[in-house]
């Protein structure tokens, strides 16, 4: 199955650690829609969703994997869906069709800002995969806050770590 990772799951390394299957297969642009920190996680803080842009924005900017059957179920257990995520079936240029995850409307809220750790996942995704500057300079623009859960937080500084320090 294909899989258009776009947010925090945009990194190998990350989703390699949800999902063992995952293999990298390239990148995409994605016209039509956007990236958006506006999903209520169930922490409270923002996560990605991407929503349509009529406006006629850069469009999304996604990494490709395939995953087997058990591992989309694991990832849709993580993801949440039915509790904040959709499936989705999103058009990639040069994939076909993939399936990815959009925030479910109830879910949506304006104004809401990322933890550090996350938007970090985030950008380290982009990054790794060599998304075109103004892209990252657009998702390096918005606003995060620290963590107050000492725990989660001190659990993702150490996956960032790894992250930094290269791997497949």
């Amino acid at each position: 199955m294909l899989y258009a990772a776009y947010g925090s799951n945009l990194h190998p390394q990350r989703l390699l650690r949800r999902t063992p299957s995952a293999s990298f297969l390239g990148t995409a642009r994605v016209a039509g829609l956007s990236l958006a920190f506006h999903k209520r996680g169930r922490d409270g803080s923002g996560k990605c969703s991407i929503a349509d842009d009529s406006r006629g924005g850069a469009g999304v900017f996604v990494a490709v994997y395939a995953l087997c059957r058990d591992d989309r179920r694991r990832l849709d257990d993580i993801e949440g869906v039915g509790s904040g995520y959709a499936h989705a079936a999103i058009e990639v240029p040069g994939f076909g069709r993939c399936y990815t995850y959009r925030a479910d409307p109830g879910y949506v809220e304006d104004g809401l800002a990322p933890f550090d750790w996350y938007h970090e996942l985030v950008l380290l995704g982009c990054l790794r995969h060599a998304f075109p500057e103004p892209y990252r300079a657009a998702i390096e623009a918005v606003g995060s806050r620290p963590d107050p859960d000492p725990a989660r937080r001190a659990r993702h500084r150490r996956i960032l770590a790894v992250m930094r320090g290269g791997g497949p």
